[in-house]
């Protein structure tokens, strides 16, 4: 991983790593997860990853099951699949579930469980455009 140079103001974390050094690795039992379900059941899941270079963020958001939409959910495995197919070197799982939702530039392009749009969360990771 590349060093972060200056101070860190702002920190994130997840459960389980996803992808090491380019290989998915899902390292759930190395991280005291226990349920299996969660690991291989298909649910709303997000991730984030980071390219070999370190120079870009990979964000991924799976829409949770909804049988009348059809959608099913994925197990962690094709998740850390799909973010090596965007180019993560090193990978992540964050939250997910019914609450896994994308949102950009003021659309919503994957919405929660049940719903075609956004609702209240309490948290949410934003990625902005500096003013450079």
């Amino acid at each position: 991983l590349p060093e972060i140079e200056g101070t860190v103001v702002e920190m994130s974390s997840g459960t389980p790593r996803l992808v090491r050094d380019g290989k998915i690795t899902v390292e759930w039992q190395q991280e005291g997860l226990r349920k299996p379900r969660f690991v291989t059941g298909g649910f709303g899941r997000t991730a984030i990853g980071l390219s070999k270079d370190g120079k870009k963020i990979i964000l991924v958001t799976v829409e949770p099951p909804n049988r009348r939409q059809g959608r099913r959910g994925i197990p962690l495995n094709d998740l850390a699949a799909i973010m090596v197919d965007n180019g993560s070197f090193q990978a992540m799982n964050y939250d997910g579930g019914s609450s896994a939702t994308m949102v950009i530039e003021d659309t919503t392009v994957s919405p929660p469980g049940g719903t075609r749009t956004s609702r209240k969360i309490s948290t949410a990771l934003m990625v902005v455009k500096s003013k450079q």
